[in-house]
């Protein structure tokens, strides 16, 4: 999955959240799909200065993207990839992939482009997407950036080995540096 969502939401404001739904991934071009959120956020009148791109494994491709074309506060990767290509290889070594790809999700050379500060979450067990990848696309990862290495965790218990205390500690830095204002009612 890969969402959008925002720092400052109130009862006013709440956080958006613009999925692209499994549903959708096959029919839904990701230029279409990064445009399409990232303008109705804008619509909802939620300055690109406070967006958020998170994306979680397959969507980490489709985040990466949306953050080195569009403007955002945040980036934050959920089990990321270098590519899907290398994604790929791992589970079919003999099959060309690439040659059956519409887009290749070369997270590895569209990090390039982000400037806002990114956050990779992985966990040491995860056997989808192999923390190695994880650990390669931080490495290429433009600064300011953190990795939060989920000792034990797998693809997708993150959230009980202490990824969302370093999600909010991170979140509270990137508010920090933009000024954004604190939420009505406290934390995230």
């Amino acid at each position: 999955e890969a969402l959008l969502t925002h720092l400052g939401a109130s009862d006013d404001l709440p956080a958006a959240v613009v999925p692209v739904s499994r549903e959708h991934r096959n029919t839904i071009f990701v230029e279409d799909a990064r445009i399409l959120a990232h303008e109705h956020l804008n619509q909802m009148g939620i300055a690109t200065e406070g967006i958020i791109a998170y994306g979680e494994s397959l969507g980490t491709g489709v985040a990466v993207q949306l953050a080195g074309a569009r403007p955002v506060c945040a980036l934050v990767l959920d089990a990321p990839y270098t590519s899907i290509r290398d994604v790929g290889k791992l589970y079919l070594p003999l099959m060309p992939i690439e040659t059956i790809l519409v887009d290749h999700f070369e997270s590895d050379r569209n990090i390039l482009k982000v400037t806002a500060p990114i956050l990779i979450l992985h966990g040491t067990k995860d056997r989808t997407i192999p923390f190695n990848l994880g650990l390669k696309l931080f490495d290429v990862a433009p600064e300011p950036k953190e990795m939060a290495v989920l000792e034990g965790a797998g693809h997708s218990d993150i959230y009980e080995f202490g990824a969302l205390e370093k999600l909010l500690r991170f979140l509270d830095k990137v508010r920090q540096r933009t000024r954004i204002p604190e939420p009505a009612g406290g934390a995230f």
